[in-house]
């Protein structure tokens, strides 16, 4: 994951860490100067995240288990 401050040519910067983003899949992180912050990510990284969320949700209310599986088989139980 990059970091990224952006103080000047805000238009171009956005550009081109947005295309970076969409090509590369890089997350980047903006920062402003009183620290607040947010993350780019790919449309993949989005749809997955939402993923996750909507199971969150619905393992939280109904007491199952949820297993997740990476790309490269690395498990992860959430109970």
């Amino acid at each position: 994951m990059h970091a990224a401050v952006l103080e000047k040519d805000w238009g171009g910067e956005v550009e081109r860490l947005l295309s970076n983003t969409y090509y590369s899949g890089t997350r980047i992180v903006l920062r402003g100067k009183n620290g607040g912050k947010a993350v780019l990510v790919s449309a993949e990284d989005l749809d997955f995240l939402e993923k996750v969320e909507k199971l969150l949700s619905g393992a939280c209310h109904s007491g199952e288990r949820i297993v997740l599986t990476g790309k490269e088989g690395t498990q992860v139980a959430i109970v």
